[in-house]
């Protein structure tokens, strides 16, 4: 089977092919110019690698050691031993390359140039893993700098200890930036995040709604073990219920304009979409949650923001993690 890869700078350009056996899968790179092969031994694979833009699902290909060898050389392909190229790599996958620091004990990381410091208190076991391996956020890191762009003012829903909004800051030159968190606790981790990147953007505790006739200024936040899964649903178990002060969405978009908007609020994106205009936007960053919105609450998703003229863009979207660009 052979498949294009994406013709991005970042990523190796040329045709590469794959057939496989129980065992082993080789595979053929056109690149760099020359024509490589490399040996992908199963038993060794931990890490998946990203697939062609045309076919998005994960596959287990990749691995921390091949064997390369360039045809018509004399290097032996036994010998000459090297990791696959990062870009081969699932963006969703890591294998330690985009750690530049842990010291677990006291919560400090450095995930692809992002310094960390989160309070111990807010880290699970599972929470912690995530931050040591440099899998959280992973996908939606990865793609980061495909859609952003000097001068874009961002709006992120959702800013969880402030790693994305940072990154963005140091992938490009945002003209603004906005973060909106419903978890208090949080708030001041991510302040603390972008001071020690650099950056002072806005930071507002608050739950993003859309316009209601409900005259309640506040609504019930539950908040969890893994904070990143702390969100308005009560029906799951929870550590504790908050009241968190209601934000007009639309008015938040309208004093702030921003051109780009990152969500990641656990299952109320396909209540809000719905209701906001989103005038002024050009791209829209989610990640989806099946498990509380079911497929019916992504359609209803997907077909609001058809309705106001963005498109899906499979090129930079993953699994749960999806961008629409305006059309």
């Amino acid at each position: 089977m052979t498949q294009v890869l994406p013709s991005r700078p970042d990523r190796m350009l040329g045709y590469w092919e794959a057939s496989g056996t129980s065992f082993h899968q080789v595979i053929s790179l056109n690149a760099f110019g020359g024509i490589w092969e490399i040996t992908l031994r199963k038993h060794e694979a931990n890490i998946a690698p990203r697939c062609p833009a045309r076919d998005r699902r994960r596959r287990a290909l990749d691995c921390p050691a091949v064997a390369c060898s360039r045809k018509g050389s004399t290097i032996d392909p036994t010998v000459q031993t090297a990791k696959a190229p990062a870009d081969l790599r699932c963006p969703g996958r890591t294998d330690g390359d985009d750690v530049q620091m842990s010291d677990p004990d006291a919560g400090r990381f450095a995930l692809r140039g992002v310094k960390l410091s989160i309070p111990r208190a807010l880290l699970s076991e599972r929470m912690l893993e995530a931050f040591q391996s440099g899998k959280y956020e992973a996908l939606e890191a990865r793609y980061l700098h495909c859609f952003l762009r000097d001068g874009d003012r961002l709006l992120e829903l959702g800013g969880g200890v402030g790693y994305l909004s940072a990154l963005a800051g140091k992938t490009v030159n945002l003209d603004a930036c906005c973060v909106v968190e419903a978890n208090p606790v949080l708030c001041e981790t991510i302040r603390d995040t972008h001071r020690r990147n650099g950056f002072d953007y806005e930071v507002i505790n608050a739950l993003a709604c859309p316009p209601s006739d409900d005259d309640a200024e506040t609504a019930a936040f539950y908040l969890r073990k893994n904070f990143w899964g702390s969100s308005l649903d009560g029906s799951a178990a929870y550590e504790k219920k908050i009241e968190i002060a209601k934000l007009d969405l639309q008015k938040l978009i309208d004093r702030f304009a921003p051109t780009v908007i990152i969500c990641d609020i656990e299952g109320a994106e396909v209540d809000l979409v719905p209701a906001t205009d989103f005038r002024g936007v050009e791209r829209l960053y989610f990640e989806l949650h099946k498990s509380q919105t079911g497929k019916e609450g992504i359609a209803r998703l997907f077909k609001a923001l058809h309705a106001q003229g963005f498109g899906y863009d499979p090129d930079n979207s993953v699994g749960a993690v999806v961008l629409f660009e305006r059309l």
